[in-house]
Order: structure tokens, then C-alpha cells, then sequence
């Protein structure tokens, strides 16, 4: 069986982002761990962000957070790993995903080095110009990874595995100078078939660090779970689809609640942030899911960080949901403008929604709404509109984004049909880009201004 050594990068946080321990686990990275190990692989699953999240040094105008490049590769033994993947998932931590490929390829030269994440979906010709790097992974990674495994069971150099991995799915390389794709890895239709994530591979006891005194939690330990893949919508500002297309996969309530009841058994954890991309989708299922926890009596305090669709809930499900211990909801409400909301295909009943959440406040939740200004046609008066719409909704605390164009969506193609300068660091900590009608430091102004 191969010996694979999977890694997450450290992290590159603005100086506000650090007040508090970077407190999830890489959880993509732990369920390929957990399906690598399952099929009699041996893996080892270095998260450099989270055995270093103390350790946060100046990078430009941001920090790095996580061990140094130097204290990680000493924190392997004497073994060269036949596979080396390296996540990427985001467009603004590319770089050091680039810096920690650079090191582990000079430390281990005759590696397999594979990189993956939402990153590499949506633009693997860039992530292939790192000349370190032999295949990027597009999609999901659990099956792609198991194949390129076996495969160098088989394969007595790395030159002989560049070969082979022509006939392997999911994945892009450089052949004599061009890029090439093999075919599209169709998507794991029933994600119950997959283990747990590795999380005994992981330094748990680090991401609970500090939680007592973070505002964010309820109660400590918390961690992180998803009870789906994917996202059936198709807003114009999402880069979800890059990896899933517009699938969406739930998990049973059974399995989630299994792996809720060995979270709060094995690491003591007593909230769970559930961290779906559209938990909600199916309302049947969620209320399956929530009395799946009341019936096992299982005392856990949960929420909702990446929200949650508010135009699939009713009275009951939030009824249920509070029963069985959410008390967080946000919702991405987005904008407050009727053409706004057509132009980002956000279509819903506002009025309807914002009775749901009055409801869900008298219900004791904390209420969350996230809203995005600043697209490349919008107006003042829209983006007024938006802070109108978040003051009489009532919700707690009104989070507001500027809008950004990120590679893979369809909003970066609308930026460059109309011509409009993307900046190429993916950041969107300083407010975001420039529209028709504003320019950049103008929409931050607005976001501040609302936000206060």
C-alpha cells in the first residue's frame, strides 16, 4: 500500500481575524485521510495551520498563522512518502499553498506531489505553472486520491505514475509543455458510504484552544461537522459549484447524529457548527435530522455559520431545530433591492422572510443576516436599499460583504465582459472592487458605514 502524506497549509489572516484561534479542523482533507486509510493505505495528516495556531508572524500587510515551513518538515520522521497532496482550497492563501509545495518538494524530490481544492478546480493552469507541483486534483478528492494510490502500487518510478495518471479521472497535468484534463470524475452520489473524517490524525485538543474566552461559541469544545456536499442553487457570486456543479448530497440523519454522538464521546465537544453549503435544501430531511437528536437526547448546542436558505424553513422546522439545540441562524439574505436580487438570482420572499425571522428572535435564536454591496451595476439607491432591508428585519447582527468576483464564478465573467479591473491576491478585506459606478474605497466606505 502507498505512503501518502497529506498537508494543510498555514493560513494567511488579516490582523482582526487572529484575535481569536483559527478553530476548525480541515475537514476535506481528513475524509480523503479517513477513505486513504480505510483502503490500507498508510497516512499521515500534517495540518501546519492548526499545530501553529499560536504562532502568527507578519506577511506583508496581513500574518501567517502555523508552524514554519522549517518546524513542519521536522515534524516528520525519516520516510519519503510516495504522495505528497497539498490543499488549496482558497484563492487568497494560494501563495503559501505554492511556498509549502516548494519546501516539501525540495525536501522529498522523488514525491508524488498532488495539489487540490476549490483552488485547483477553478483554475488548475495556474496552480500548473508552479513547476513543483505534478497533478492538480479537480472535484472531489476521495476517489481520485484512492486511485492515484493504488496506482503507484503498480508503478515503479514517478514517471511511470505521470503515465498512468492519463487514465485516471479527475485530474490535470503538463504534457510536453500544455495542460492537459483527463475526463470529469462523476461525484459521489451517496456520501454515507464514507468513513468519518480522520480526525484522530488531527491536533484536536489545539482547535479547542481559547474557546472558553471566544464570544463566537456558546459553549466549549466545539467543532466543525457537514451533514451534505454541495449547493443546488446558482448565484451568481458562488464558486460552490466549481467543485460540485449544482448537486446536492445529503447525509441520513442516522449517520449525522452517529457522528455527533462520537464527537461529544470521544473529544468531549459540546457544539457543533454545522458547515453546509445549503443545510436546508431538503426541509424533510432537516426535520428528520433535528428529531433524530431529541430522540437520542443528545446534548449538544449547534449552529449555522454559512447559513442557511431561509425560503425552505417554516415555523416548525425552526420550532424543531431550537428543540434540538440550535440557537444560531444565519441567514444569506444578500440584498434588499428587487433588482439586485434578479441580477444575483437571489429570489425569495423577503417580506415572508423577514416574518421568520421576528419569529425565530421570539424564539430565543440568535439571529445572523449576511448581505453583499457593491455589484458591478449597482446603484447607491440599491445598495440603500440593502441596509434598509437589514434594519427592518430584525435580525441581531447584520453582517454586510463587499461583492468580489472570484475566479470560477459567473460574476468574474461579468466583470471582465464589462471590462472592470479584477485584482489578482483574491482578497476581499479591502472592499472588495471597483463597479461602474464606484470605485473600490467608495463601497468599503458604504460597508463600514452600514455596518455601523
Amino acid at each position: 500500500m502507498a505512503d501518502i502524506l497529506l498537508i494543510h497549509p498555514a493560513g494567511i489572516f488579516e490582523e482582526a481575524e487572529i484575535r481569536w484561534n483559527p478553530s476548525y479542523p480541515p475537514l476535506g482533507l481528513a475524509y480523503i485521510a479517513a477513505y486513504l486509510r480505510s483502503e490500507g493505505h498508510r497516512v499521515t495528516l500534517l495540518d501546519i495551520l492548526g499545530e501553529g495556531y499560536d504562532k502568527p508572524e507578519p506577511c506583508g500587510a496581513s500574518f501567517r498563522v502555523g508552524l514554519s515551513l522549517a518546524d513542519a518538515i521536522a515534524r516528520l520522521d525519516s520516510r519519503s512518502p510516495d504522495i505528497i497532496g497539498i490543499s488549496n482550497p482558497y484563492t487568497k492563501n494560494a501563495p503559501e499553498a505554492y511556498q509549502t509545495a516548494k519546501a516539501f518538494r525540495e525536501r522529498f524530490p522523488e514525491s508524488l506531489l498532488i495539489m487540490g481544492g476549490a483552488h485547483c478546480s477553478v483554475m488548475p493552469e495556474e496552480v500548473l505553472k508552479d513547476n513543483n507541483i505534478d497533478l492538480a486534483c479537480i472535484g472531489e478528492g476521495e476517489i481520485t486520491m484512492s486511485e492515484v494510490a493504488h496506482c503507484s502500487n503498480r508503478c515503479k518510478s514517478k514517471e511511470d505514475l505521470m503515465r498512468k495518471a492519463e487514465y485516471i479521472k479527475g485530474l490535470a497535468f503538463v504534457k510536453d509543455g500544455t495542460m492537459r484534463l483527463t475526463p470529469k470524475r462523476d461525484l459521489i452520489p451517496d456520501p454515507d458510504v464514507l468513513p468519518f473524517p480522520a480526525r484522530d490524525l488531527l491536533p484536536m485538543a489545539n482547535y479547542f484552544a481559547g474557546q472558553d474566552r471566544n464570544p463566537f461559541f456558546l459553549r466549549s469544545p466545539s467543532t466543525s461537522l457537514i451533514t451534505s456536499r454541495g449547493c443546488p442553487y446558482n448565484c451568481i457570486y458562488c464558486s460552490v459549484r466549481s467543485v460540485y456543479g449544482r448537486s446536492w448530497r445529503g447525509r441520513s440523519p442516522e449517520k449525522v447524529v452517529e457522528e455527533i454522538r462520537h464527537l461529544h464521546e470521544t473529544y468531549g465537544v459540546r457544539e457543533i457548527a454545522v458547515c453546509d453549503d445549503a443545510l436546508a435544501c431538503d426541509t424533510r430531511r432537516l426535520k428528520a435530522l433535528c428529531r433524530e437528536i431529541i430522540e437520542q437526547k443528545i446534548d449538544i448546542k449547534w449552529c449555522t455559520p454559512n447559513g442557511v436558505a431561509i425560503w425552505h424553513l417554516d415555523e416548525d422546522s425552526i420550532v424543531l431545530m431550537k428543540q434540538s439545540g440550535c440557537y444560531r441562524l444565519t441567514f444569506g439574505l444578500e440584498t434588499g433591492d428587487n433588482e439586485t436580487a434578479v441580477f444575483i438570482r437571489k429570489k425569495y420572499d423577503r417580506k415572508k422572510a423577514a416574518g421568520l425571522i421576528r419569529y425565530a428572535n421570539r424564539m430565543g435564536f440568535w439571529t445572523i443576516g449576511t448581505f453583499i454591496i457593491g455589484f458591478p451595476l449597482e446603484t447607491r439607491q440599491a445598495m440603500e436599499n440593502t441596509l434598509r432591508y437589514a434594519l427592518d428585519s430584525q435580525v441581531d447582527l447584520a453582517v454586510f460583504y463587499s461583492a468580489y468576483p472570484f475566479p470560477g464564478t459567473d460574476l468574474n465573467k461579468i466583470y471582465r465582459e464589462l471590462g472592470i479591473f479584477i485584482p489578482d491576491d483574491g482578497s476581499v478585506t479591502k472592499g472588495g472592487t471597483d463597479t461602474k459606478y464606484f470605485k473600490d474605497h467608495e463601497i468599503s466606505y458604504l460597508r463600514n458605514r452600514f455596518i455601523k
